[in-house]
């Protein structure tokens, strides 16, 4: 997740924390996380997958696709 603080997202916001790539995910990929600072966690993601497999691997391609959109 560090990797992506400070980057830019296609709009222009600026990734300052774990709630800012929380939000960019569900927006841009369609995904849902949760900020690790809501478990005394910041700087990281939280994420629940218990769905088939097939929608896992659509929700891994999404977040990759968002993810390489930041600059």
């Amino acid at each position: 997740m560090h990797a992506y603080l400070g980057k830019k997202t296609p709009i222009g916001t600026i990734i300052q924390d774990d709630q800012d790539l929380t939000l960019y995910l569900l927006n841009s990929a369609n995904v849902v996380t949760i900020p690790g600072s809501k478990f005394d966690c910041p700087g990281h993601l939280r994420l629940a997958y218990s769905v088939n497999p097939s929608t896992i691997e659509i929700g891994v391609q999404h977040l990759a696709k968002a993810l390489n959109c930041l600059q």
